[in-house]
């Protein structure tokens, strides 16, 4: 019975919030604060731009021109860099500048880095500031640049059983030297142009090469073109070297004939 007495308070005052709320206007939800606005970054701004042509210099002036506040940092290099003629709408600066690397010669590699000039007030930002980075490539000089490659030379001099004997390592290396000599007349090798380097290592049976990306690949079929060769069986341990074919008799005919 205690019990019950002690919880009807506790009922009572219940039922009483349920009629207030049912009888007034609904509970009003808490007011939410809006977000403080995001200063850290400037809005990206869109142009559009009609290019006549003309270096990567002449390119961010129309750039800076069809925009506002525009920052563009370029090297001394830009004015060596050609940009076609192109027509570019609604467009960020980023993006326009990003999309050269795909239209600019094959020998020029362009690299687009953004970064917020902190110079506004506290709390904000100031505007985008791109880099360009510019970057040539001499086509000529990756082609006679040398390499290094290694070479295992094991199957080819060592007797591999039914397949028949090894061949002599002076005669790899002179096969490999033929085929440099025979590439470098036909290309025309320049003065300057850098000639292979062969260097046969005994204990390890192992052939270290330099050359350019060319002339690793002539060594590859070269190797290749000598395991294909047929080789004579080679003769089991122990065995004496079969003997030497008697030599023929030049002019034996010759004389019986002039006897009659």
């Amino acid at each position: 019975m205690s019990t019950v007495v002690r919880t009807l308070p506790v009922v009572l005052l219940l039922l009483t919030t349920v009629a207030a709320q049912r009888g007034g206007e609904p509970p009003r939800p808490p007011e939410v604060e809006p977000a403080p606005a995001d200063t850290r970054r400037p809005p990206r701004q869109t142009i559009s731009v009609d290019f006549a042509g003309g270096t990567l210099a002449d390119f961010a002036d129309a750039l800076r021109a069809a925009g506002e506040n525009v920052n563009i940092v370029l090297p001394e290099s830009a004015t060596q860099v050609r940009v076609p003629k192109l027509s570019l709408r609604s467009t960020t600066v980023e993006a326009a500048l990003r999309a050269l690397t795909a239209i600019v010669d094959t020998n020029v590699q362009l690299h687009v880095e953004m970064s917020v000039a902190n110079v506004a007030p506290i709390g904000e930002v100031g505007e985008r500031v791109y880099a360009v980075r510019v970057q040539f490539t001499d086509p000529m000089r990756q082609a006679t640049e040398q390499v290094v490659r290694v070479f295992a030379l094991g199957d080819l001099t060592a007797p591999p059983g039914a397949r028949g004997a090894g061949l002599a390592v002076e005669t790899i290396l002179t096969a490999l030297d033929a085929g440099l000599s025979v590439a470098a007349e036909a290309a025309g090798q320049r003065d300057g142009e850098p000639r292979a380097v062969l260097r046969y290592h005994e204990g390890t049976n192992l052939l270290f090469v330099a050359a350019t990306p060319t002339q690793v690949k002539l060594v590859q079929e070269v190797l290749h073109s000598l395991r294909a060769v047929p080789r004579p069986a080679a003769r089991p341990e122990g065995d004496p070297p079969p003997p030497p074919e008697p030599a023929k008799e030049a002019g034996t005919a010759t004389k019986k004939k002039a006897a009659h």
